[in-house]
């Protein structure tokens, strides 16, 4: 499959931009004029960027970001509380998708939806990224309900205030991470060249040291010769956290012992019971 990037007119002659997943270039031809639009240009968008002349590829790019789920949300809020049926709001959010990513995703669920899912349904098919569990069980809520504007509405409030929180979280943190990392590289930049030439210094002299010192020159002892060994050792937890955080059982383990933590457990409890 390959993502298009399409510019086509309606019968009123006014033109939209969009992008589409298709195999072909005549498949979205085709579903162009199937949604009574004519195609003017399709042109495929390759998975590499130009920066100085030079094609790199697109790492990172394309993904959706909580701005973007913010957006999306907001946008078929406004579209379905003016009345507009639902397929008709997702084709109008594939034509403005801020990236290919949002594109593919939001033509997939109008797919879905056009195909019998709900529109749960459909955005479960994207879980978790970017749709949470929350979000998709609001979702299903408000079409069982019949009140799938109001929810949407809601879930785009709640979205801005958790980005709003979250901004700011990260803008109070900055400066307590960044003394941290900076710490931390000064200690093993000490523990690694300084305190080694101390070490030699204090074996000239063969004075007996004191107990802290001594355990401060086998650290840096320790440092010196396994320090390779002691990153690939850390790079290994991290992917078994990893692999095992990637289960359902470990999920679930992983969750029983953060809600068994003392006051972090309370707090993230009554996290979710507001949520």
């Amino acid at each position: 499959m390959t993502i298009f990037a399409y510019r086509a007119a309606d019968r009123r002659g006014q033109s939209i931009d969009g992008v589409m997943e298709a195999p072909d270039a005549r498949t979205v031809v085709d579903r162009l004029q199937r949604d009574a639009y004519y195609p003017i240009t399709i042109v495929p968008q390759g998975g590499r960027r130009r920066v100085l002349g030079l094609a790199w590829p697109d790492i990172g790019l394309g993904r959706v970001s909580r701005r973007d789920l913010l957006a999306l949300t907001q946008q078929l809020a406004t579209l379905l509380e003016a009345g507009m049926p639902l397929d008709r709001a997702l084709t109008i959010q594939v034509e403005l998708a801020p990236n290919a990513r949002v594109g593919s995703i939001m033509g997939d669920v109008l797919r879905s939806v056009r195909g019998g899912s709900s529109l749960a349904d459909a955005l479960a098919k994207h879980h978790p990224r970017p749709f949470s569990r929350l979000y998709v069980n609001m979702v299903r809520a408000g079409e069982k309900g019949g009140v799938l504007e109001s929810t949407l509405r809601r879930l785009a409030e709640f979205l801005e205030e958790s980005q709003e929180f979250r901004d700011a979280m990260v803008s109070a943190l900055i400066y307590p991470v960044l003394l941290v990392g900076v710490g931390t590289a000064a200690v093993i930049f000490l523990l690694a060249f300084v305190v080694p030439r101390f070490a030699a210094i204090f074996s000239d002299l063969e004075a007996t040291l004191p107990l802290p010192t001594l355990i401060l020159l086998r650290v840096s002892e320790v440092m010196q010769r396994y320090g390779w060994l002691l990153g690939i050792a850390a790079v290994a937890v991290l992917v078994a956290i990893r692999m095992v955080l990637s289960t359902a059982a470990g999920r679930l383990r992983a969750d029983r012992l953060i809600l068994g933590l003392p006051i972090v457990g309370d707090v993230i409890v009554k996290i979710e019971v507001a949520r």
